[in-house]
């Protein structure tokens, strides 16, 4: 349940959980999707009005993508093989905001029918010592906000 209060929420304490029920490590951004609905524009061939009725259609989602420095962990690149081999399992994936102390998620985004549609790496450079960034782009089904 989301928990309201009179000031905003810091964008830097959440957590990831990939729906294999461990926390994803070194986690450094997440870009939440996009909520969509399309408006269709109805109007009869022979109706004189002007103003067109905006009818609803089904909702529809932009990708979601964590990006994490990466340590040598395989877990985003075992997931994502397995979903370019046909062997890929759904996951519902639970991304909690956090309070500044940390102590419990006051909103959470679960992603239902989650599998893999991208997996990137940030470039390589000699010139400026950064650290290398994989990134895991996540098309899903369904969301719910809690």
């Amino acid at each position: 349940m989301s928990v309201i209060r009179d000031y905003p929420y810091a964008n830097h304490c959440f957590t990831v959980d990939l729906g294999d029920g461990e926390p994803a490590t070194g986690v450094i951004e997440v870009i939440l999707p996009d909520l969509c609905i399309s408006l269709n524009s109805d109007r009869g061939g022979g109706d004189p009005q002007i103003n067109v009725p905006q009818n609803p259609s089904k909702p529809f989602y932009t990708n979601c993508t964590i990006k994490r420095a990466y340590q040598g962990r395989l877990d985003f690149y075992q997931w994502w093989n397995e979903t370019a081999n046909g062997t890929h399992s759904h996951r519902t994936v639970t991304i909690n905001l956090l309070p500044e102390n940390q102590q419990g998620p006051v909103t959470t985004w679960r992603l239902g029918k989650a599998i893999p549609a991208r997996y990137s790496f940030s470039p390589l450079s000699s010139r400026d010592g950064g650290v290398l960034v994989e990134s895991l782009e996540i098309a899903f089904e369904s969301i719910r906000m809690e």
